[in-house]
């Protein structure tokens, strides 16, 4: 029988909970993901822009072991946009109570999970500026709004990007016809 490999994108609800397990300590950090799909409204708001509801709201847990799970665990936090693929899996356990007559029962439960294989930074409104592996510092993501935000103001003389540093398109044209 083959797994069902899936991608899944969306946002971590909470931060990532890292443990050790087993005799062995093995890493192991739990996500949850909640992801949606957006379509527009048909309505504008009082700036004119089109407004847009979030729809097939989804959330899923998914586990992620070794180096993996360490990963994650210093690179990513609540709210960090995500894209996760790994295998759906029914993870299922036992639970012990009592019936309406005091009788006690045992009922099995069950959810749907994904063991991760991947998990990457969705890139599409955020940039990494620096490598947490070369630094050893845990790094905090902003919205491409907040750094063009910072170049406008003086926050901007406070960042670690220098003048030989920036790039240009320039010097894109002119590095164009070089080999990689």
């Amino acid at each position: 029988m083959s797994a069902t490999i899936v991608t899944i994108h969306g946002n971590l609800v909470s931060q990532p909970e890292y443990l050790r397990v087993g005799p062995q300590d093995r890493q192991l950090t739990k996500l949850r993901i909640a992801s949606s799909r957006r379509r527009p409204t048909g309505v504008q708001d009082e700036h004119g822009s089109e407004i847009w509801e979030d729809v097939d709201n989804l959330y899923i847990d998914a586990e992620c072991w070794g180096s993996l799970a360490n990963n994650c665990r210093v690179s990513l936090f609540k709210g960090a946009p995500v894209s996760v693929t790994g295998k759906l899996v029914t993870k299922t356990w036992s639970e012990e109570g009592v019936d309406e007559t005091g009788k006690p029962v045992t009922q099995t439960r069950s959810k749907i999970m994904l063991k991760a294989t991947q998990v990457s930074f969705d890139l599409s409104n955020y940039q990494v500026l620096h490598s947490a592996r070369a630094l050893r510092e845990e790094l905090q993501a902003q919205s491409a709004d907040d750094l063009v935000a910072r170049q406008d103001g003086p926050a901007f003389a406070e960042t670690r990007i220098s003048a030989e540093d920036v790039v240009t398109f320039d010097d894109v044209k002119e590095d164009a016809a070089a080999p990689f």
